[in-house]
């Protein structure tokens, strides 16, 4: 392998590895929704009620 094709290489698994790091960074946080859904518990003590579970 010569310099050449060794650079081009480091290059493209540079990219390639790149990839998750902007996805994970650009794109799924936009993705992220909050949902408030009203879950009854059984035997709930009266000190947790209307908490909210995070």
């Amino acid at each position: 392998m010569n310099r050449k094709t060794f650079l081009k290489r480091l290059a493209q698994l540079s990219l390639i590895g790149a990839f998750p790091m902007l996805y994970s960074w650009q794109i799924e946080p936009f993705w992220l929704e909050f949902v408030e859904r009203k879950l009854p518990v059984k035997n709930l003590p009266y000190d947790l009620e209307g908490k909210v579970v995070m």
